[in-house]
């Protein structure tokens, strides 16, 4: 099943929030979570993500962009 244009464009939004460590925080990781579940019926745990913001960590925080990362890589191969 392909993207609508509305998903690609959440997509779009999603990638932002996690690309880089200055656009993650813990509101970001909450709409992360809205969109990934509003548009794609993904739960997605941000709990970790919440803690490596809290944290100030940049190997934590690192790690859950390259979690998120993989998240929409998944969702993007689910709808190809």
């Amino acid at each position: 099943m392909a993207l609508t244009t509305e998903q690609q464009e959440v997509l779009a939004l999603m990638r932002r929030v996690v690309e880089s460590y200055h656009t993650l925080g813990v509101g970001s990781a909450h709409t992360f979570e809205r969109l990934a579940r509003d548009y794609f019926k993904k739960d997605v745990d941000i709990r970790s993500t919440i803690d490596a913001v809290h944290s100030r960590r940049g190997d934590r925080i690192y790690a859950e962009l390259a979690r998120l990362q993989e998240i929409i890589l998944g969702i993007e191969k689910e709808h190809a």
